[in-house]
C-alpha cells in the first residue's frame, strides 16, 4: 500500500521520467522509487499514508477509467488518472512524501507539477 500511495506522487513521476522511457513501467523504476522513512518508521504517518493510498484504490471504479488508444498499431489502454481524479489525495501524498525527504515542499512541488503538464520535458 505504501508503494500505491508513492508510485502516484509528483516525485515519483519525475523518478519515471528520469530514469525510464516515459512509456513503459518496468520492475527496477517501481522497485527504485523511494519510500521516505517517516511512511516507514512513524506510526501517524505510516497510517495517514495507508489511507490515503486506500482512498486511490477505491477510485478504481469502472466510471474512472479512461480508453486511450496508442502508437502505429491504435493498442488500447485503460487508464485512471488519479492526479486528475483524485487532486486532493494526491497533493497530500505530494507534501507527506517531499517532506518525508526532509525537503520543503514548495518551490519543488510547484517544479514537480509543471514537469508533469510539460510533455517536450526530457532529462
Amino acid at each position: 500500500m505504501l508503494a500505491v500511495a508513492a508510485a502516484n506522487s509528483h516525485p515519483a513521476y519525475a523518478w519515471w521520467k528520469t530514469y525510464g522511457d516515459a512509456f513503459h513501467i518496468n520492475p527496477y523504476e517501481i522497485e527504485t522509487i523511494a519510500i521516505p522513512d517517516p511512511w516507514l518508521n512513524h506510526t501517524a504517518t505510516r497510517q495517514r499514508i495507508l489511507s490515503l493510498a486506500g482512498q486511490i484504490i477505491a477510485a478504481i471504479i469502472p466510471d474512472n477509467i479512461d480508453i486511450k488508444t496508442s502508437g502505429t498499431k491504435g493498442t488500447k489502454h485503460q487508464n485512471i488518472d488519479f492526479h486528475q481524479r483524485e487532486p486532493d489525495v494526491i497533493a497530500e501524498i505530494d507534501n507527506l512524501y517531499i517532506t518525508g525527504l526532509y525537503l520543503e515542499p514548495e518551490p519543488l512541488l510547484a517544479q514537480l507539477r509543471t514537469l508533469r503538464t510539460n510533455t517536450t520535458w526530457r532529462p
